[in-house]
C-alpha cells in the first residue's frame, strides 16, 4: 500500500515539472512571436520617420495586460520612444520578462523593439500544485479509507467472535446457575440439607452480579456492532465512530472477561462445597484451597460486616479425608461467629490455623468477638441449646460440629472463651468412620 503512493507521488512530481516546463517554454514562445509582429507593425513607420504613427502603434501595444514597458531603439540604439504603464506587483508571483528583436526593412537595420512582459505564470503554477496536493490527499485518503475497512472488516469479525464466545459463554453460566437453583429446591430435607440451600442461595446471589454485569457488556457489544455494521453498509463511518466502538468493544470485553471469571471462581468453589456435602466421600484434598473454596461461597453472609478472615495453614498439607465435613465445620463456625460473637460490632478478625503433626491434625478457629459466659460454656455442644432462638439460631450449630469431630473424625474439640472464642481441634487422620 506505500509503495502505491510512492508512486503517486513520484508520478505528480514528474507531471507538475514537465506541465511547468512546456508552459513556460510555451509562454516564451509566444511572446517571443509577438515581440516579432509588432517589429513588423513599426518596421513602415520607423522607414518614414512617422513619429504620430509609432506613437499610436506603442499606445496600442502598451494597452495589452501582458505589456508593461516598451522602448523603440535607432539604428544607432539610442531610445526615441518609450512608455511605461504602473503594474500592482504580487510578491513571488508577478514576473517582468524582457523581449528584444530588431526591426528591419529591406535588409536594413532601423533600430530595434524591447518589450517587458507581465508574466503570471507563478500563479497557474500554484493553482496546478495546490490541485495536484489535493489529488495526493485524496488518493491518499482513499488509500486509508481502503485500509480501514480492511481494518474494520477484520475487527467486526474478530469482535463478533468475541461476543458469540461471551453468549456462549454467558449461556453456560445461566444454565450453571439454573442447576444450582434447582438444587437449592432439592436439598431442603435436613438441617445440613437446609444449610445447602441457604449455601446455594448465597452462591446465587453472590453470582448475579457479575452475571448482570456481564450481560450489559454484551448487550453493549452487541448493540454497537449493530451500529457500526449499518454505518459500515452505508459508507458513512468516521474514524472518530470507529476508534470510539474500538475503545468500547476493548472497555466491554475486559469487564465481561473479568466478571465472568469471578463468576466462574464462585461457581467452582460452590460446586466444590456441595458436591463433597451431598456425597460426603472420602478424598485427597489441599486443605488450605478448601477452607478458601468455602470460606467464597460464605462470602455473602459476611460481606456487609467489615470482617478480616486470616488462614494460617501451609500450601503444603494435603490429606485424605472428608472435604465435605470440613466445610460444615467451617460453615458452622463462621456462622455463629456472625450471629453470636460479632451481634452488635461492624467488625472483626477471624484466624484459622491448621498444622499436621505425624498422623494428627490440629484445627484452631478463633474470633475477637464478644465470647461467650462462662456458665454458659458447659452447654455449647449441646443440641439445639441456643441464645437466639427466635432470631436465627436453631441450636444445632456447634452439636453437628461435635459430632462431625468425635463421631467420624475420632477426634476431640475444646473451648476457650476470653477476648473472644477460640475452637481447638484435633483430628486422627487415617482413623475416620466409613458409614
Amino acid at each position: 500500500m506505500k509503495k502505491w503512493i510512492i508512486f503517486v507521488l513520484i508520478f505528480m512530481i514528474f507531471f507538475y515539472v514537465l506541465f511547468v516546463y512546456l508552459y513556460e517554454k510555451n509562454s516564451i514562445d509566444e511572446n517571443n512571436k509577438m515581440v516579432k509582429q509588432y517589429a513588423n507593425t513599426l518596421e513602415l513607420s520607423l522607414w518614414a520617420i512617422d513619429d504620430e504613427s509609432i506613437k499610436k502603434i506603442v499606445d496600442t501595444i502598451i494597452s495589452s495586460k501582458k505589456v508593461s514597458y516598451i522602448k523603440i531603439y535607432d539604428e544607432s540604439t539610442n531610445i526615441i520612444y518609450k512608455k511605461q504603464k504602473k503594474v500592482n506587483k504580487i510578491p513571488f508571483i508577478t514576473r517582468e520578462k524582457n523581449f528584444i528583436t530588431s526591426i528591419n526593412h529591406n535588409d536594413v537595420f532601423l533600430g530595434k523593439i524591447e518589450v517587458t512582459y507581465i508574466n503570471t505564470n507563478n500563479l497557474i503554477y500554484l493553482y496546478v500544485f495546490l490541485l495536484l496536493l489535493l489529488f495526493y490527499f485524496i488518493i491518499h485518503l482513499n488509500f486509508k479509507f481502503f485500509q480501514n475497512n480492511l481494518k474494520l472488516k477484520f475487527e467486526i469479525k474478530k469482535r463478533i467472535k468475541i461476543e458469540n464466545e461471551l453468549q456462549k459463554t454467558y449461556k453456560d453460566l445461566n444454565i450453571a446457575y439454573n442447576n444450582l437453583k434447582v438444587a437449592q429446591s432439592q436439598l431442603i430435607e435436613t438441617e445440613k440439607m437446609a444449610a445447602l440451600g441457604n449455601l446455594v442461595a448465597g452462591v446465587a446471589h453472590e453470582i448475579n452480579t457479575p452475571v448482570g454485569i456481564s450481560l450489559t457488556a454484551v448487550s453493549l457489544i452487541k448493540e454497537k456492532s449493530k451500529e457500526i455494521k449499518s454505518e459500515y453498509a452505508s459508507n458513512k463511518i468516521k474514524k472518530s465512530e470507529f476508534e470510539e466502538f474500538l475503545n468500547i468493544i476493548a472497555e466491554s470485553s475486559l469487564i465481561a472477561e473479568s466478571n465472568l471469571n469471578k463468576a466462574a471462581k464462585l461457581v467452582k468453589s460452590f460446586k466444590n462445597v456441595a458436591v463433597d456435602r451431598m456425597s460426603e466421600e472420602k478424598r485427597r484434598f489441599n486443605l488450605k484451597s478448601y477452607i478458601e473454596d468455602v470460606l467464597l461461597s460464605l462470602h455473602t453472609k459476611y460481606k456487609h460486616k467489615n470482617i478480616k478472615i486470616n488462614i494460617d495453614i501451609d500450601d503444603k498439607i494435603f490429606i485424605n479425608s472428608y472435604p465435605g465435613l470440613f466445610s460444615q465445620i467451617i460453615t458452622n463456625f463462621v456462622i455463629n461467629s456472625i450471629l453470636h460473637g460479632f451481634e452488635k460490632r461492624n467488625s472483626g478478625v477471624i484466624n484459622i490455623f491448621a498444622e499436621r503433626k505425624g498422623n494428627k491434625l490440629k484445627l484452631i478457629y478463633e474470633d475477637n468477638g464478644i465470647g461467650i459466659k462462662k456458665e454458659n460454656m458447659k452447654k455449647i455442644f449441646e443440641p439445639f441449646y441456643t441464645t437466639k432462638r427466635g432470631k436465627g439460631g436453631s441450636g444445632l450449630g456447634l452439636n453437628i460440629v461435635y459430632n462431625i469431630v468425635t463421631q467420624k473424625f475420632n477426634g476431640n474439640i475444646t473451648c476457650e472463651s476470653n477476648n473472644g472464642t477460640k475452637f481447638i481441634i484435633f483430628i486422627p487422620l487415617g482413623a475416620e468412620k466409613n458409614d
